[in-house]
């Protein structure tokens, strides 16, 4: 799973970095496990409204365009 932020330097420098390289790792894997017909994807969601994010960022930032969280 990664994140919107692994393309934009946004809140937290360290946790773009890592979502970074879960994108990159998977490009990479992907292309190594090609000739075995092994699909590998990273899945990038938008910006979500979860409680922790929320908490987070208290009123700081415009999340009127943010997913909502939702199961299934």
């Amino acid at each position: 799973m990664s994140s919107i932020l692994a393309l934009r330097v946004q809140y937290s420098v360290a946790y773009g970095a890592t979502k970074a390289a879960v994108e990159r790792f998977t490009a990479g894997l992907s292309r190594e496990m090609r000739k075995t017909n092994i699909s590998i994807t990273a899945m990038r969601p938008f910006f979500v409204k979860t409680e922790v994010v929320t908490g987070f960022l208290d009123g700081r930032s415009d999340m009127s365009d943010w997913e909502e969280p939702r199961c299934g």
